[in-house]
């Protein structure tokens, strides 16, 4: 094995871990949408555990081919519910089992001490939101709310509904440390306070830096962060404490914050707005970035605050920190174009949630054989050019593991039966590793610099056939746009 042994244990523990944990009885506590339900010790050919994992590895389009593929990865073919039991099993399943089996793997995952890869020693998490469409019903209506315009005055009015996702992501280990599903109407920082209010305890013992966008630039959070132990570094708007930034002498220094009765009005959180009570100025690291715009030729402005200092991260190393956080828009590509995330499969909003979190939970499973992966791949692998035996790049273009590939990779792997205590967990993840080890060339993808695909405006043959909304470049909608069908913005 390429791998060291020691990693593929650790995988192992933490499946077997995970396995236990689905049979206990707090799960079916949370996992209860009524009282009597799940209270059978013997619940036939689908108990909870086995209803749990099988959302995790739903794959196919419909659910009476999703039921074969499940029972007959895991050996148990003629064990299958008929498809209005697994759909009677389905209604009864609480959602919010979810954050609680994500935040628990969160915690094994993070625990291991030779799966984790950091940045100068910090985890570099990311978080960002996401618009998703829910199945229509007056159900989904009730519990994610929707749009009002001057057109849309009630539920029934409304062609769709949407919920919000917020995601804490891990853009070092491409791993979702939480993933929620909230009303439409809900703001993405008061969902990022929640996280990391949340996974304080997970990552006591470890230092992280809190990446985001533009959305996310407020006292609030720079202040609540601090207050927890957090390193961040957020984009600013050019209107963000503009005269503060006006006065700067140069492109990286620290500017302070005159916390004024105004300023404390705006801060909703109780525990940052108690950090900041005593204080007169609230001090932060601001970075300014000029560089050109390649479409325009202009020269553009990009702002950065964070509290990271000079000696840790130079003002260029800021700039390249924040890059990365470009890993979590590719996560949420992978989610909605692979994974098919707003695929519904039922009108029950209940069905539908529980559907988004068991692709979140696949989507973590896939990240701890990726980043492993990731340590096997060459930096510069050579060979023996036969034409004039000279020695050459194997490979043009650096390369990195496909997230398609993998995630298509592990469902025919058989992953889903690591989930299950009775079985030799530690020797089916050895036997995985050592498959994805022998397919490492076909799992990877070159990584071309300068690359771009027209998204929008692009003339095409056929027409959008998907029956549910999908995001992505892959599958853009159309439309008939002066006499040819080309693509559309969503």
């Amino acid at each position: 094995m390429l791998l060291p042994v020691e990693n593929c244990a650790e995988i192992a523990t933490i499946f077997t871990s995970f396995a236990a944990l689905l049979l206990t009885s707090h799960v079916a506590e949370l996992a209860r949408r009524k009282k009597s339900d799940f209270t059978r010790s013997k619940a036939g050919k689908l108990p909870l555990n086995k209803l749990l994992v099988y959302i995790i590895f739903r794959n196919s389009k419909d659910t009476s081919s999703e039921l074969s593929k499940f029972f007959s990865s895991i050996g148990e073919n003629r064990k299958k519910p008929s498809r209005q039991a697994a759909n009677k099993r389905l209604h009864r399943l609480n959602y919010n089992v979810w954050p609680y089996l994500s935040q628990e793997f969160a915690k094994l995952f993070y625990a291991s001490k030779t799966l984790v890869r950091t940045l100068k020693g910090y985890l570099v998490l990311a978080g960002d939101s996401s618009a998703i469409e829910m199945p229509y019903s007056p159900e989904a209506a009730a519990l994610f709310g929707f749009h009002k315009s001057n057109h849309v005055k009630t539920a029934s009015d409304s062609a769709k509904i949407l919920a919000r996702c917020g995601g804490l992501y891990d853009v070092i280990n491409h791993f979702y440390v939480d993933y929620c599903i909230k009303p439409f109407a809900d703001s993405e920082i008061s969902i990022l306070k929640d996280q990391l209010k949340a996974f304080a305890p997970v990552l006591a013992h470890r230092k992280a830096i809190i990446l985001g966008d533009r959305g996310y630039i407020s006292l609030t959070i720079m202040a609540l962060a601090q207050k927890l132990g957090y390193k961040f570094c957020i984009r600013a708007k050019r209107s963000t404490y503009k005269a503060e930034v006006a006065r700067m002498n140069s492109d990286d220094e620290n500017i302070q914050i005159k916390l004024q009765r105004t300023v404390f009005s705006r801060i909703t959180d109780p525990e940052a707005l108690a950090y900041l009570a005593n204080a007169t100025y609230f001090t932060v690291r601001v970075v300014k970035n000029y560089w050109t715009n390649p479409k325009t030729g202009a020269r553009e402005l990009t702002i950065y605050f964070t509290n990271l200092s000079k000696d840790e991260f130079s003002a260029s190393e800021i700039i390249s920190l924040y890059e990365k956080r470009w890993s979590i828009e590719l996560a949420y590509r992978t989610l909605k174009v692979v994974l098919e995330l707003e695929r519904p499969v039922s009108l029950d909003p209940y069905i539908a949630v529980n559907t988004i979190y068991g692709k979140i939970m696949y989507y973590d499973f896939c990240a701890i054989f990726r980043e492993q992966l990731e340590t096997l791949l060459p930096e510069d692998d050579q060979r023996i050019s036969k034409k004039s035996g000279k020695q050459r790049k194997k490979h043009k273009y650096p390369r990195q593991i496909s997230a398609k590939n993998l995630v298509e990779q592990l469902y025919a792997e058989n992953l889903a039966k690591c989930l299950f205590p009775d079985n030799d967990i530690h020797g089916l993840i050895q036997d995985i590793c050592i498959d994805l080890e022998t397919m490492l060339n076909k799992l990877s993808a070159s990584i071309k610099k300068g690359r771009h695909y027209t998204r929008w405006g692009k003339r095409v043959t056929s027409s959008y056939r998907y029956k549910f909304s999908i995001d992505g470049r892959n599958h853009p909608k159309v439309a008939l746009v002066n006499g040819a069908m080309r693509t559309v913005r969503p």
